[in-house]
């Protein structure tokens, strides 16, 4: 799944990399990649119980592509909740 994920995203072969999150205690980082007009953020939790992300928003609407994990909107924030040792893939809609 998450090859052709890859495959079927330019942003994650080809975009500019930027650094959105680095949080040691808890496990978590997270990354966003733009190519042309698409973006990509890829957010990973390494500790051994979920954890809450909080991200700008950007005035974007962002859609989790591996499990369509709910994403909620509040203000300029985004919100997601990230399973322990696993990851979400956000696409910019």
């Amino acid at each position: 799944m998450q090859i052709r994920l890859r495959n079927s995203l330019p942003a994650l072969q080809l975009g500019d990399f930027s650094t959105l999150l680095a949080d040691n205690d808890k496990a978590l980082y997270g990354f966003e990649r733009r190519y042309q007009q698409q973006r990509v953020r890829v957010i990973l939790n390494n500790s051994d119980k979920p954890q809450q992300v909080t991200l700008s928003r950007d005035q974007l609407n962002w859609q989790e592509q591996i499990d369509q994990l709910p994403v909620t909107v509040s203000g300029d924030k985004i919100r997601l909740t990230i399973p322990a040792k696993w990851g979400a893939v956000l696409l910019a809609q």
